[in-house]
């Protein structure tokens, strides 16, 4: 018999199509990210920096945020409601964290491109 509360794989599902997709947008950004450092100065600069990491970690995560969400969903569909829907979440969630970085320093940079 199958229980009612049991919800399927939504969560994993959408995070396997979404960061999937973006993966491979991830991995052209990747590729040309360094060219941020064609200026001299940008490689004492911490900002640019961590827009590099964050470019080059949004391909990474999307691929441990696919696989992790998965797992997660496997290990907590027998918990309970609020832990069966916040732990995919959590783990769907992964490379938002890499695209925050990459805003923050972004947004820090400033007007010029590498100003200080």
């Amino acid at each position: 018999m199958t229980d009612a509360s049991r919800t399927g794989p939504i969560v994993p599902i959408v995070a396997s199509v979404v960061w999937g997709v973006l993966f491979f947008g991830g991995l052209l950004a990747a590729m040309m990210s360094p060219m941020m450092f064609d200026d001299a100065r940008a490689l004492s600069n911490p900002r640019v920096i961590a827009m590099f990491t964050a470019v080059v970690a949004f391909p990474v995560l999307c691929l441990v945020s696919i696989f992790a969400t998965w797992l997660a969903w496997r290990f907590t569909r027998d918990a309970t409601v609020a832990r069966r829907r916040r732990v995919p979440l959590l783990t769907a969630a992964l490379p938002i964290v890499s695209l925050l970085v990459f805003a923050i320093a972004a947004l820090l940079q400033g007007d010029a491109p590498f100003s200080k």
